[in-house]
């Protein structure tokens, strides 16, 4: 199979040192921004700082984006210089103040103005985006992190950054991660800790929060299962979920608490219509080469199914339990002997097997080659279940598995009562195609009833 081809886009840069300068390019046809190549899809905080690093030498810090489409053609990213930094020589710096009447015909003043504004203004909302917000915490965390036994070493990537940020500080013994969600991710600010400390094993020891930035500090724990090829790491992740719910199972009025939503197999009933009216909707977003929506016959199949596959796993017997809602190779770390998921913006009470199911389909395009690799994953997760453990051998079973799985896993994106909208084209066309796979799920389901009742 051909590796995917990755796309690049042209982004202008705003880069500001400590004092509040802007570096320009002088030209013969004017000034200029500093420029970068960019992936189209990226962690603009972490290809930022790579590429300056790579293209000018430089050590930044990612602050902000600012968008203006009638002035900027091009995205617009601000980073802060850092001080040790040694800019290219011709690269000139000049104040906020005087850019006006130094501007010439296309040079986007009001733009730069802006992003000059958002990090040099303290604001509630941009307080990660602040001109020298890193020296303090790069303190912080170092008083901390040596308070804890460790020492920083100096090295350091930024990965996010603007309206929440996360680093990575490279120290002996072990690298440390500060990580502030920031107002879009207020969940995970109040959650984690609390995991943390219910669930130690299966989650990053925190070594202290910061009650102003709402962040905390974390120890690593190994690498994402995204650059592991390692089978074991993938079998440790199924049996440490098991684990993890095992541990949190039956605890749901902590979680609920905690601020954790619903998505027991009543509430997921409850609002299965709701689904079907999203479901509807998809049909009239305009469309292109997206898969196509179902038919009327269709769709009511899927609906009875849906309802048919909630009362059959609830009849299973499985205890509510936690599920992270945005589970994958990303949210899951491990250093071979350990597993620990993070990224907890997302999390649900509900029925645990939904999120082994979520979690296998993210592992598919890394493990399809190995033969009965999905198996063997489920075997090392109902190994923490055993009064189970055949619960889930009937294939009628484990398909209402995979189709309910499919509509939780929509309930994660969309907010299933305001979706109207936010029902881009985009978005529509995402929906359609996990649509259609649940038509495939309830298509198998009842190839399998009429099979189940040829033999009765």
């Amino acid at each position: 199979m051909p590796e995917a081809v990755v796309q690049f886009e042209t982004s202008m840069v705003e880069v500001i040192r400590p004092g509040g300068d802007i570096a320009v390019l002088e030209e013969p046809g004017g000034l200029r921004l500093p420029l970068v190549q960019l992936p189209r899809y990226c962690r603009t905080a972490a290809a930022l700082t790579t590429e300056l690093r790579r293209a000018y030498g430089i050590e930044t810090i990612y602050l902000t984006t600012v968008t203006d489409p009638a002035e900027v053609p091009l995205p617009l990213h601000v980073a802060e210089l850092r001080e040790h930094g040694a800019p290219p020589v011709d690269w000139h710096w000049i104040e906020a103040a005087k850019l006006q009447e130094a501007s010439t015909a296309g040079f986007p003043v009001r733009a730069i103005l802006e992003g000059h504004r958002v990090v040099t203004t303290p604001t509630s909302e941009d307080y990660y985006a602040q001109l020298g917000w890193f020296d303090d915490v790069l303190g912080w965390v170092s008083r901390l992190a040596a308070s804890r036994g460790r020492t920083l070493t100096g090295g350091f990537s930024q990965w996010n950054g603007g309206r929440a940020f996360l680093c990575r500080f490279e120290a002996e013994p072990g690298a440390v991660w500060f990580k502030a969600p920031g107002p879009i991710s207020p969940l995970e600010w109040t959650a984690t800790p609390s995991l943390a400390e219910a669930a130690p094993e299966w989650v990053p020891e925190i070594l202290g929060t910061h009650l102003q930035w709402r962040g905390w500090l974390a120890e690593e724990v190994g690498e994402s299962l995204y650059t592991s090829a390692e089978w074991r790491r993938f079998e440790l992740a199924a049996r440490s979920l098991g684990q993890m719910q095992r541990r949190l199972e039956r605890r749901t009025d902590w979680l609920f608490g905690l601020g954790v939503k619903d998505q027991t197999l009543p509430f997921l009933q409850a609002h299965a219509s709701a689904f079907l009216e999203l479901v509807c909707a998809l049909g009239k977003v305009p469309r292109e080469q997206s898969p196509a929506i179902l038919s009327a016959e269709e769709l009511l199949l899927l609906g009875d199914c849906l309802y048919s596959a909630i009362d059959t796993l609830a009849g299973l017997g499985f205890p509510d339990s936690i599920l992270h809602g945005d589970i994958g190779p990303g949210s899951i770390v491990s250093d071979g002997s350990r597993c620990a998921f993070i990224d907890w913006s997302r999390i649900y009470v509900g029925f645990p097997p939904l999120c082994c199911e979520l979690m296998l389909n993210k592992f598919a395009p890394q493990l399809k080659n190995i033969p009965g690799w999905r198996q063997q994953l489920w075997n090392a997760y109902l190994d923490q279940w055993p009064e189970f453990r055949t619960a889930l051998a009937p294939p009628e079973n484990r398909l209402s598995l995979s189709l309910v799985a499919l509509m939780a896993y929509v309930f994660t994106k969309v907010d299933i009562h305001n979706f109207r909208e936010r029902l881009t084209p985009g978005a529509a066309a995402y929906l359609r195609g996990i649509v259609r796979r649940m038509s495939a799920a309830t298509a198998e389901i009842r190839k399998t009833n009429l099979e189940v009742c040829r033999h009765a």
